[in-house]
C-alpha cells in the first residue's frame, strides 16, 4: 500500500472510507445496476463508456426538444410583437373614444340636470295644480248640481281650494290667487246655491209629524254651509220652520185624537197640566235627538249646555260626538237652542191658553201648589235645551208665576179673614176644627213638596233657593194660623174687651197661656217629621218657650201673693230673681230694685213655707188642660225653681234677723216642691 500513487490513495481511500449502506449510495448502485442488462466483465469494464453514451444520446435528444421549444419561442414573440402593434392600435382608437366619449359624457349630465329641473318644475305644478285649481271632473260635478257623495266631496275641494287662493293673494303672487279666487267663488256661489236649493226642497220629507227619514246629505250638507252663515241660517230656520209645523200638528193630535187624548183628563186639572208638559218634555227630547242628526257635526259641547238628567244627559253625548274643528263664524251662525226654540213655538200659545185656563178655574191651594212646582220642574228641565231667553221657557216661567201670585194671593185672604176673626177657643182648649182644616192645607203642600222632584238637585242634595221659596211661602200659610191662635187667646184674657165671661173673678188668666201652648203644640206636633220646615219648627218652639214663659211668670205671681215677696227678672235663664215688697207698681223701678230688710225678708219666707205647706192651697201644679204631658212637667219644675230662687233670697236676706230660727232653709222647700 505504501506503493500506490497518492492520488490513488486518496481515492482508494476515499471509496472505502464510503458507507455503502446509506440510502443514497444504495439508490446509486441500483441505477448502476439498469445502465446494462448483462453483468458481465466487458460491460463492467466499458461502464464508462456506456455512461457516457447514455449521456450523449440524452444531450442529443435535449438538443433536439431546445431546438423545438426554441422554435416555439420565436413563434410567440412574433405573435407578441403583433399583439403589441394591435394593442398600440387600440390605444390609439380609445384615445379618440375617449375624447368623443367626454363629449358625449357632457352632453348626459346637462340632459341630466336639465331632466332633474324639469321634474321638480312638475312637481311644483302639481303641487299648485293640487293647491289651488279645481280638477275637471271635480268643476264638472258641481256644474251638474246633483247632490251626492261626488258633489259633497267636489264642494269640499272648493273650499280648500279657495282658502288656499286666499293665502295665495296675500302673498307676492297676489295677481294669480286674485284671479283663481274670482273663478272659484263664482264656482262655489253657484255650488252653496244648489246645496240650499236641495235643502229646501228635503225640507218637505221633514214636515211629517210622524218619524220622518233623514236623508244622509243633510247634515253633510249642513256641515259644508258653516262657512256661508247666512246661507247656513237660512237653511236652519227652513228646517226648524217644517219641524215647527211637524211639532204643532203632533201636540193638537195628542190633545184630541188617539186612543186618551189628553182633553180627555180636562176635568182633572192635575192630570190635565201634567200629561201636557210631560208631552211637550218628550217632544224635546225626539225633537233633540232629530236635530242632532240633522245638524250633525255642525255644533260643539259650546252649543249647549252641559246637564246630567236624562234628556240632559243625551244632549251633551250628542255634543260630545258633534265636535268639530271648524271654528269660523260661529257667532253668526244659528245656536241650537235657537233651532229647538223656533220649533217649540208653535205649541206656546195653544199651551199657555190650558194652563191659564187651569189657573183660571181657581184651583185649591194644594193644587195650586202642586201645579207651580210642576211648572217649576219643567223650568229647570228644558232651559238648558231652549236657553234663557227661549219662547217656550218664557211660558211656563209665566204660568209658574201666575200660579204662585194665585197661591199667595189665596193664602193671604184666608190668613186675613182668619186673624180678623178667629174662632173662638174651645172648652178643653185645644186647636179649633177651623185651625186643623188650614193647617191640613200646609201638611198636605209640605207632603207634596218634599216628595217633588224639584225638593232635590241633580246631586240629591236640597236646592237652596227653592227651600228659602218654599220656605217663605210656608210662613206666609202658618203665620196668620199662629197669628189668629195669638188673638182668639185674647177671649180668655180678664182684662181683655173680648173676654167670654162678663166677669173677671170665675176666668184664670193661665187659660190664654193653655189655649196657645195647646195650638202651637199640634202644630208643631203635624210638621216637626218634615226637615224643610226646620226654620217654622224653630218659630215655634220659640213661641212656646215664650209662652210658657209668661204662664210661669203669672203662676209664681199668684203664689207670692200676699208674702211680700215677689220674683223678678227672666224665669227661662239663670240669673237670680230679686225681691222686692209686695204691692209696688210695676213702673216704680226704684222701689222694685230695693233690696227687703232683715225681717221683712224674714216674715215673707215664713209666710210662703205656711202656703207652700197648706195642703189645701194648691201651688206649684201646671195647668191640667195642657195636652202635652212634657210641657206640664216644664211648666212645673219652671214655677218650683223660681219659688226656691225667691225663698233662697230672702232666706240669705233674713240671716241677721231674729227669726231666723223659724225659718226652714231652702232645702226643705226644694223637697218640699220635689225642684
Amino acid at each position: 500500500m505504501s506503493s500506490v500513487a497518492p492520488g490513488l490513495q486518496r481515492k482508494l481511500s476515499k471509496v472505502l472510507g464510503q458507507k455503502t449502506d446509506s440510502p443514497e449510495v444504495s439508490k446509486d448502485l441500483s441505477a448502476l445496476s439498469t445502465i446494462y442488462s448483462d453483468n458481465s466483465a466487458y460491460n463492467r469494464r466499458n461502464i464508462r463508456s456506456i455512461i457516457e453514451k447514455g449521456l450523449i444520446e440524452s444531450s442529443t435528444r435535449f438538443v433536439g426538444d431546445a431546438e423545438t421549444i426554441m422554435g416555439s419561442i420565436d413563434t410567440v414573440c412574433n405573435d407578441l410583437a403583433r399583439l403589441g402593434s394591435l394593442c398600440d392600435t387600440m390605444s390609439s382608437v380609445l384615445s379618440e373614444g375617449e375624447l368623443q366619449c367626454s363629449n358625449v359624457l357632457n352632453d348626459i349630465e346637462r340632459l341630466e340636470h336639465s331632466i332633474s329641473l324639469t321634474e321638480s318644475k312638475k312637481e311644483w305644478l302639481d303641487v299648485f295644480q293640487e293647491k289651488y285649481q279645481l280638477p275637471r271632473e271635480y268643476v264638472q260635478t258641481l256644474q251638474e248640481g246633483v247632490i251626492n257623495e261626488a258633489f259633497i266631496d267636489a264642494l269640499k275641494k272648493v273650499q280648500i281650494v279657495h282658502s288656499n287662493c286666499r293665502s295665495l293673494g296675500l302673498s307676492y303672487h297676489h295677481k294669480a290667487g286674485l284671479a283663481l279666487l274670482d273663478e272659484l267663488s263664482a264656482l262655489q256661489d253657484e255650488a252653496f246655491k244648489h246645496v240650499c236649493s236641495w235643502i229646501q226642497a228635503e225640507c218637505q220629507s221633514i214636515e211629517s209629524p210622524d218619524a220622518p227619514e233623514i236623508a244622509d246629505m243633510i247634515p253633510k250638507a249642513m256641515k259644508l254651509l258653516r262657512s256661508r252663515p247666512p246661507l247656513y241660517s237660512y237653511c236652519a230656520e227652513e228646517i226648524a220652520i217644517a219641524r215647527r209645523t211637524a211639532v204643532f200638528e203632533k201636540f193638537i193630535q195628542a190633545l184630541s185624537q188617539g186612543p186618551r187624548p189628553i182633553e180627555m183628563h180636562a176635568a182633572d186639572p192635575w192630570r190635565y197640566a201634567n200629561d201636557m208638559l210631560a208631552w211637550v218634555h218628550a217632544a224635546i227630547a225626539s225633537e233633540m235627538e232629530l236635530v242632532g242628526n240633522l245638524f250633525q257635526g255642525c255644533y260643539d259641547s259650546r252649543g249647549l249646555v252641559s246637564r246630567t238628567s236624562s234628556l240632559q244627559a243625551y244632549m251633551q253625548a250628542q255634543d260630545n260626538k258633534n265636535k268639530t274643528d271648524d271654528d269660523d263664524d260661529s257667532s253668526k251662525l244659528l245656536s241650537l237652542q235657537e233651532i229647538m226654540d223656533t220649533i217649540f213655538d208653535s205649541i206656546c200659545r195653544p199651551l199657555k191658553l190650558r194652563l191659564d185656563q187651569i189657573l183660571m178655574a181657581a184651583p185649591s191651594p194644594v193644587l195650586n201648589f202642586q201645579l207651580t212646582t210642576l211648572f217649576g220642574f219643567y223650568v229647570r228641565t228644558i232651559q238648558p235645551v231652549m236657553g234663557e231667553d227661549g219662547k217656550l221657557l218664557h211660558t211656563l216661567r209665566s204660568c209658574q208665576s201666575n200660579a204662585e201670585k194665585l197661591l199667595r194671593d189665596q193664602m193671604k185672604q184666608r190668613g186675613d179673614r182668619l186673624v180678623r176673626q178667629p174662632p173662638l177657643p174651645p172648652q178643653d182648649l185645644s186647636m179649633p176644627d177651623l185651625y186643623s182644616d188650614r193647617l191640613s192645607i200646609g201638611v198636605s203642600i209640605i207632603k207634596f213638596y218634599e216628595s217633588s222632584l224639584l225638593h232635590k238637585d241633580d246631586t240629591g242634595d236640597a236646592s237652596v233657593t227653592e227651600d228659602d221659596e218654599f220656605e217663605s211661602l210656608l210662613f206666609n200659610i202658618m203665620d196668620p194660623i199662629i197669628n189668629s191662635v195669638i188673638a182668639g187667646a185674647d177671649a180668655l184674657n180678664p182684662k181683655s174687651s173680648v173676654r167670654l165671661d162678663d166677669t173677671t173673678s170665675a176666668m184664670n188668666p193661665n187659660k190664654q197661656y193653655v189655649y196657645i201652648i195647646n195650638c202651637l203644640c199640634h202644630i208643631r206636633r203635624q210638621i216637626e217629621s218634615y226637615e224643610s220646615v226646620s226654620a217654622l219648627v224653630k218659630k215655634l218652639q220659640d213661641k212656646i218657650e215664650e209662652t210658657m214663659d209668661r204662664m210661669v211668670a203669672t203662676d209664681v205671681s199668684r203664689i207670692l201673693e200676699g208674702t211680700l215677696l215677689r220674683a223678678q227678672g227672666s224665669t227661662n235663664d239663670a240669673e237670680k230673681a230679686h225681691i222686692t215688697v209686695d204691692g209696688q207698681t210695676e213702673s216704680n223701678e226704684a222701689l222694685d230694685n230695693q233690696p227687703l230688710s232683715e225681717d221683712v225678708a224674714a216674715q215673707g219666707a215664713i209666710a210662703l213655707w205656711s202656703k207652700l205647706e197648706d195642703p189645701s192651697c194648691s201651688t206649684v201644679r201646671a195647668d191640667q188642660a195642657i195636652i202635652e204631658q212634657g210641657i206640664r212637667n216644664a211648666i212645673a219644675d219652671k214655677i218650683a225653681s223660681s219659688i226656691v230662687d225667691v225663698y233662697t233670697n230672702a232666706y240669705h236676706a233674713a240671716s241677721r234677723s231674729a227669726l231666723i230660727s223659724s225659718i226652714h232653709p231652702p232645702e226643705d222647700v226644694k223637697t218640699l216642691l220635689g225642684a
